[in-house]
């Protein structure tokens, strides 16, 4: 048997303001946080030691190697993902069984990527910070009515958002908004802002920008395939979740804030699903175009 050990290194520069640490604990600051990684036998012997491992070494990635952290990124976000469908299924929460134990992994998921991008330095770079003009805003209204209207027409035939069950459709509708803030600070936050700091010199750049972000979003709905979903399908679904994904960045880059598309996102999953909690054998699905009728 072996365990797996990770030792703080270093913290650096504290700043004065902060309260005093225990004695013996080195000073914490965002940019100097390390850490070691050890594979140890059971007898005490260390069989691997990884060389170590620090934020601003993770920052250089994303700046040397952004295609190769934008895919560490969208694994590490199938692991959340795929630790939150377990949280639902393993905490008890009555009729509201899976919605509120994927609640809380997916907050837990915004929590460390937004911690990430405040380690980084990129919150207000990133949008996260910003909250767009009123202009954004009011494009956002009419498009969060027109899209909805669509998708409601779409999947259902009509423009009528019926609500079975007004305490299920508040949980379902909580949960959908959090899968959008979750996507949407990942990949228009986190993976977005990666490519743009590089390349946002060029119109091209920018675009290019969109695209990639776009390209890995719409590669992190294949995780459908590992829940039982045909691979043609998830490969459909994927495509489809690229094409958002290039209107969610547009969105993004026009706004200079993440949020007018978090509420979009949100919304939208959110009227499609609220809309069939009534339908035979319900599933909640974080996509419309998932919904099989």
């Amino acid at each position: 048997m072996y365990y797996i050990q990770v030792k703080v290194l270093s913290f650096k520069n504290i700043k004065p303001s902060l309260r005093p640490l225990p004695s013996g604990f080195p000073p914490f600051s965002p940019s100097g946080w390390s850490c070691s990684v050890s594979v140890i036998s059971e007898n005490g012997h260390i069989v691997r030691y990884d060389r170590r491992i620090s934020m601003e070494g993770f920052k250089q990635l994303a700046t040397n190697h952004p295609h190769v952290f934008a895919l560490i990124v969208t694994l590490t976000l199938y692991l959340f993902a795929t630790a939150s469908f377990m949280l639902g299924m393993v905490i008890p929460a009555g009729g509201y069984k899976p919605h509120v134990g994927q609640i809380i992994g997916r907050l837990i998921t915004i929590l460390v990527f937004v911690f990430i991008i405040w380690r980084f330095g990129w919150l207000t770079s990133a949008g996260l910070t910003r909250i767009g003009g009123w202009q954004q805003w009011l494009v956002l209204l009419v498009l969060v009515v027109y899209v909805v209207a669509a998708a409601l027409y779409a999947y259902f035939g009509n423009f009528k958002l019926s609500i079975a069950s007004p305490k299920m459709a508040g949980v379902v509708a909580l949960s959908q908004l959090t899968i959008g803030m979750v996507e949407e600070t990942v990949y228009r936050g986190l993976v977005l802002y990666t490519f743009v700091r590089l390349w946002a010199n060029t119109r091209w750049g920018l675009v290019a920008s969109v695209l990639l972000s776009a390209l890995f979003f719409g590669a992190s709905h294949m995780v459908w395939v590992a829940f039982g979903k045909p691979v043609l399908q998830s490969t459909l679904l994927s495509l489809s979740a690229f094409e958002s994904g290039v209107f969610y960045g547009a969105i993004v880059l026009a706004s200079g804030s993440i949020w007018p598309a978090v509420i979009l996102h949100g919304l939208v999953n959110a009227a499609v699903n609220v809309n069939l909690i009534g339908f035979p054998n319900y599933q909640e699905t974080g996509n419309p175009d998932q919904v099989r009728k």
